[in-house]
């Protein structure tokens, strides 16, 4: 299901764009399914999203008793509104970094003990999400099994803080020179520990958020390199040609 603005978006460059991608084989159990959503949505849709964003409410009003719990909220977001359109009320954000633990533990430990399945997890947070199939009474048992899960992690002096190194530099070569360059030609393969100073010949993601780590034409730094093995470390997903992190494709000296 695609949406688009038409004053923004050309609707018949859009439907030439989809018709070169569609397959000719759609599933009908797929469509279905969207349909009966959106007529469901037609006809419920504004007290449906009116009750979730009330449950999601509940549900940060509860969290606020688990003592050094940071939620991402319109205050902690001040210093960025002026690049922020806006807040999504149906998604509550666990900030971890007065914890001694990672989002990708608390994560496991949810979904382990509690059967609670958070939306995403990174480092240094878990995001849920409120649908449309939860009820209220289920902030009580979620709130308890975060909660319980924190017990004894409180700490005030956290050594394992890990934040994406900031990138400030220009690239060595465009990115989009680098998409063009024959690959076989122009890069090889080697250790991610001998990668520092080379130029990378691949984008490398770590999701979530899904922003690159390391970028095409861009110099790789120790700092790159430490992220990403952390990451891996901790449990987190790599996106990357080698998953495992064992090499990465860099150009070759000119």
């Amino acid at each position: 299901m695609i949406h688009w603005k038409e004053r923004v978006i050309d609707s018949d460059l859009m439907l030439d764009a989809y018709r070169g991608y569609a397959t000719t084989s759609p599933s009908y159990h797929l469509l279905a399914s969207l349909d009966a959503a959106r007529s469901y949505l037609e006809r419920r849709g504004r007290e449906e999203v009116e009750r979730i964003i009330r449950i999601s409410e509940i549900f940060r009003d509860q969290l606020k008793r688990i003592k050094g719990l940071r939620i991402m909220d319109h205050e902690m977001l001040e210093r960025w509104r002026d690049h922020i359109s806006g807040v999504d009320l149906t998604k509550t954000q666990l900030v971890l970094t007065n914890f001694d633990i990672t989002g990708f533990h608390l994560d496991a430990m949810l979904q382990a003990n509690y059967r609670v399945v958070p939306e995403k997890a990174d480092y240094n947070s878990v995001l849920f999400l409120t649908t449309f199939q939860l009820e209220e009474d289920s902030v009580e048992p979620t709130v308890h099994a975060i909660e319980d899960s924190l017990k004894d992690k409180h700490s005030t002096n956290r050594k394992n803080l890990l934040f994406p190194p900031l990138r400030c530099d220009s690239p060595k070569i465009e990115p989009y020179l680098v998409r063009r360059m024959p690959k076989r030609l122009v890069s090889r393969r080697v250790p991610l520990d001998l990668a520092q100073d080379l130029v990378s010949a691949e984008n490398i993601v770590s999701y979530p958020p899904g922003v690159p780590i390391l970028i095409k034409g861009f110099l790789i730094r120790r700092e790159d390199i430490e992220y990403l093995r952390e990451v891996k470390r901790a449990g987190g997903i790599i996106i990357a040609r080698d998953m495992l992190l064992r090499e990465v494709e860099v150009l070759r000296p000119p």
